[in-house]
């Protein structure tokens, strides 16, 4: 899709997360200067089956070749927000993470900013800092800050035609063959369902972009 184009990159990492999260709602993309691409994604429970939130009704994603967050808020209103004095220079917002750490969001008033992880008891400062553009953090924390239904209207955000129920997706599978997903399998399935959907995403995509 796109390869002769220039943006490339950037196009197909948008295929390629919205085929590995098939039930994304949205996405955002960007490639850094290392031509290194991420992507923030949206999650609309309206949009699946039988998929816990711990956050309601939405949730956000962070992902790349080579780091992934999922279940992150996409309201302001689930993070500890730290302001007052200590940080009138920018937003520290932490969150804790359903793995057991402490996820802490920073953005200074330059538009720099920066990702830790910690632990709640034994640890001292943050034992892992994560290397996120300053972009992406700027763009997921401007995202938190309106209503989720509005986050596929800012620029660069792509729709999903039509997020795949996965759950109803595995269900039908094995009521047809009686056997648990395989990779083959799931990879099957999402082609089929990628196939109804790519006329329509290139349409988005190209007014995205």
């Amino acid at each position: 899709m796109y390869d002769d184009e220039p943006q490339s990159p950037r196009l197909q990492w948008y295929v390629q997360t919205l085929f590995d999260h098939c039930d994304l709602f949205a996405c955002w993309v960007m490639v850094d200067a290392h031509r290194q691409p991420w992507a923030l994604g949206l999650f609309d429970a309206d949009f699946l089956s039988d998929t816990p939130y711990l956050y309601g009704r939405y949730e956000a994603l962070i992902t790349s070749p080579t780091l992934t967050l999922r279940e992150l808020p996409a309201r302001r209103g689930d993070f500890e927000d730290h302001g007052g004095t200590a940080w009138s220079q920018g937003l520290c917002l932490s969150v804790p993470h359903y793995s057991g750490l402490l996820v802490t969001f920073h953005q200074y008033q330059d538009g720099s900013g920066c990702v830790h992880l910690s632990v709640k008891d034994g640890c001292d400062g943050y034992p892992v800092d994560l290397r996120l553009p300053y972009d992406l953090i700027g763009e997921y924390l401007a995202c938190t800050a309106i209503d989720p239904t509005r986050w596929h209207e800012r620029p660069g955000w792509v729709r999903n035609p039509r997020p795949l129920r996965v759950h109803e997706a595995n269900l039908a599978h094995y009521v047809q063959t009686g056997e648990c997903l395989d990779y083959a399998a799931d990879h099957a399935i999402r082609a089929a369902w990628f196939a109804t959907i790519t006329d329509e995403l290139e349409r988005r995509l190209r007014q995205a972009l």
